[in-house]
């Protein structure tokens, strides 16, 4: 925000964006959440904040949910400054844990593969408008993305191997009709 001069309510806004982007979400997929809302109000009301910038952050928030196009130089660092998350050194790391705590408080037992494809898309829908974003984010977002891609080609190639595995064994278990006859026969002495 200071590195493109936003000054008095414009950067109050955009930090606020910031903090109650996730805020009260426990599963990040879905957006903006009612608990998000709750946060929000209470915030605002507990601080006071003018209704226009409350309405400007909320409209800011939802942008990002959107992914709506960042015109304004408040918009690009409010983008920026969520989307610097795909640049995390332990990114993926992260997903994992992501689900694990989905898991826990939902019991939403989606795959790994399932929130990494759901990051592939936020990668490639997400870019960094600012100078600053680009400078400090943007090689480790792509390294990130890297990784990503690696990670979801190695987890579908251990499911087709799993699947293989699982024909396999199905396939060895299935008894010829005499087989099956032999087994009865000898049951039944």
């Amino acid at each position: 925000a200071k590195s493109e001069s936003l000054k008095d309510m414009d950067y109050q806004n955009a930090i606020v964006a910031t903090w109650f982007r996730y805020a009260g979400t426990v599963n990040v997929i879905k957006g903006r959440t009612e608990a998000m809302d709750k946060l929000m109000a209470d915030y605002f009301r507990e601080v006071a904040y003018p209704v226009n910038d409350a309405e400007t952050v909320v409209n800011l928030i939802q942008m990002v949910a959107e992914n709506k196009f960042a015109s304004t130089s408040l918009q690009k660092v409010v983008f920026d400054a969520i989307n610097s998350r795909l640049a995390s050194v332990n990114f993926l790391e992260n997903i994992i844990l992501l689900k694990e705590e989905v898991y826990r408080l939902c019991g939403d037992n989606k795959t790994e593969l399932f929130y990494l494809r759901h990051y592939v898309d936020v990668f490639i829908k997400s870019k960094y408008h600012t100078q600053y974003a680009i400078e400090s984010y943007a090689a480790l977002k792509e390294k990130n993305f890297q990784l990503l891609e690696k990670r979801i080609s190695k987890l579908e190639e251990n499911e087709k191997i799993a699947e293989r595995e699982s024909i396999k064994l199905k396939n060895s278990m299935q008894l010829s009709n005499k087989e099956t006859e032999d087994l009865f026969k000898i049951a039944f002495r």
